[in-house]
């Protein structure tokens, strides 16, 4: 799997990618439901992810960990607080395996960070403007 937008810089970020998985490629029965669920411009590289491995655990040489949502998951988690107006904005795609999510701000396409337990409380943090960019973002932390 390659990402369409990583340069040769990223190797390190291609090796966590591809070395993610242990599960195989989503059923194509759960790809389609993906596609009639995304209501905006799916970033290509997240949807190259998607559709060549059903999930994955990255885990950081900073010890930073991200959980890449199955395909299913993605289906039933999103909308993450059904009912909330604002959390339609959103597209939860996985978490730090604790209180924070990480979704697609449908609004621009950029990624955020969102703290389930002080939602509407704290506004969701810009973590970077593409699924590379909050990739390469979480190795730095």
């Amino acid at each position: 799997m390659r990402l369409t937008m990583l340069n040769m810089e990223d190797n390190k970020i291609i090796k966590l990618l591809e070395d993610s998985n242990e599960q195989n490629k989503p059923d194509e029965s759960l790809i389609q439901a993906l596609l009639e669920k995304i209501d905006f411009p799916i970033d290509p590289d997240y949807w190259n992810f998607i559709e060549n491995h059903d999930g994955g655990q990255l885990f950081f040489d900073n010890n930073e960990y991200l959980g890449l949502w199955t395909v299913e998951e993605v289906i039933q988690l999103n909308p993450y607080f059904e009912g909330d107006p604002e959390m339609d904005n959103y597209f939860f795609f996985g978490s730090d395996g604790s209180n924070t999510g990480y979704a697609f701000d449908k609004r621009n396409g950029g990624v955020v960070s969102i703290d389930y337990i002080e939602w509407g409380e704290v506004e969701p943090k810009n973590i970077g403007d593409s699924f590379k960019s909050f990739i390469n973002e979480l190795s730095k932390k």
